[in-house]
Order: structure tokens, then sequence, then C-alpha cells
């Protein structure tokens, strides 16, 4: 008996080793790996910016706030490229000659509502954003980090200067009376990749900020009395 027992094991163990086709392997680590806890913001397979799904997109309405900031950045029309990313595109030759300004009247930031490229900005960033203003801010410190400031809140009706341009003629009318927080304004966050060139969206947050006049390039800068807000005074909101 011991021997057929034998007899039976080894026959199976020259079995086992003939077969083929079925294998299997273990790899082991002395190392615990932990949970990964992760968020994205997925746009049908592409990545967009964070927070960009608190934006309204209310196209119909002209009330795209995605679609402004997207052709802001990115946005061709009639074959030209008009945002930020075409060093040559109106929109930064507006921001530029704020920038350099002149007789002290350099201002690190351009709005939608400027008399200077509002009509172009309008028939540019029209449409599908025609309710909408924007203010765009240079950091002050780094270059190549803009603010992109968008809101849906209207800002009301612009003043007149007399015809020398001294003095107000016919007063504006903000909705939110000066110096009153408007809510809602968002801030998106553009950085410039220096290795391409061009500026990738980072990151939206909502917040308010307090209405002003928007500073002109003139020495009596609110002399038309433009509403809009001002971005040094924007702060997060739940």
């Amino acid at each position: 008996m011991k021997k057929l027992s034998a007899f039976v094991i080894l026959f199976t163990f020259i079995a086992l080793l003939c077969m083929g086709g079925v294998s299997a392997s273990w790899t082991y680590t002395d190392n615990y790996v932990g949970s990964i806890n992760s968020s994205f913001n997925v746009n049908i397979g592409d990545f967009v910016w964070q927070g960009s799904e608190i934006l309204p997109d209310d196209e119909e309405e002209g009330l795209d706030h995605v679609w402004l900031i997207e052709n802001l950045v990115d946005g061709t029309a009639n074959g030209k490229e008009i945002g930020l990313n075409n060093p040559n595109s109106d929109l930064n030759e507006y921001i530029n000659n704020r920038l350099e300004g002149g007789l002290g009247w350099k201002r690190n930031y351009f709005g939608s509502m400027a008399v200077t490229g509002e009509q172009e900005m309008e028939e540019l960033f029209g449409a599908a954003a025609k309710g909408l203003s924007f203010i765009i801010e240079v950091d002050e410190n780094n270059s190549n980090i803009y603010y992109l400031y968008t809101t849906d809140v209207y800002l009301g009706e612009k003043g007149e200067p007399n015809w020398l341009g001294t003095s107000n003629k016919t007063p504006g009318k903000p909705t939110v009376p000066i110096g009153e927080y408007i809510e809602v304004i968002y801030r998106t966050k553009l950085v410039k990749n220096t290795s391409t060139n061009e500026f990738d969206i980072i990151e939206t947050k909502k917040g308010k900020a307090k209405s002003d006049w928007y500073d002109e390039n003139r020495r009596n800068a609110n002399v038309t009395q433009i509403p809009a807000f001002d971005v040094n005074t924007w702060e997060e909101i739940a």
C-alpha cells in the first residue's frame, strides 16, 4: 500500500508538471499604500480648471461665464485669435496700454466697461456673454499671473463728461451704490506657462467686491463715471 500511495503521488506530480496554460503570480510589498483622495473637474475627457462647475453657463440668456472665460483666453473670431494667448490680439493691446499708461495713469487692469474698447469687446465676446461684465487684472508682483473677474450683475449706466473732458456732465447710475458690495463676482486665476508662453486656466472662486467707478486713461480718472467694481476689495464667499 505504501508503494502504491508513493506511485500515485509521483504520477500526480509529473502530470501537473506536464500541464500547460495555467499560471499565477503574486507581488508582495512591505510598504503600506494609503488611500488616494483626489478630485478633478473633468469635461468629456479633457481636464478643465478647478471650480469651473460653480460658474453659470446660461448661453441663451447671454450669461455663459465658462464660454466667456475660455474665449478671453483662447478665443477666435472670423478666423482671428482674439484671446490672451495671442500676443498681438486687441485685448492684449488694451491691457498693455493700461500697464504702460503715462503721466502717472498706469493701471494694472482692463475692463469690458471701458469707453476705449467697449464696443469691440462687446462684438468679440458678445452673444453668449452679452449679459456679462469682466475685468482682467495683472498681478502686481508677477506678470505671469492674471485674475479674471466676471459677473452677471448689471452694473448700471455710465455718465458723460463735458466736451473738454474736465468734469462730469451727466452722472453715472450704478445699480449698486458706490462702496457697497456687488455679489456675485467670480474670480478666475490664469497662470502663464513659461514653456509655451500661453495662459492656463487654473481656478475659479466665488466672491464679492465693492462697487466703484472704473478708472479711465486720463488725469481725471472718474470724469465719465463708469459703473464697475474695485478688484482690490474682492473677497471669497461661500
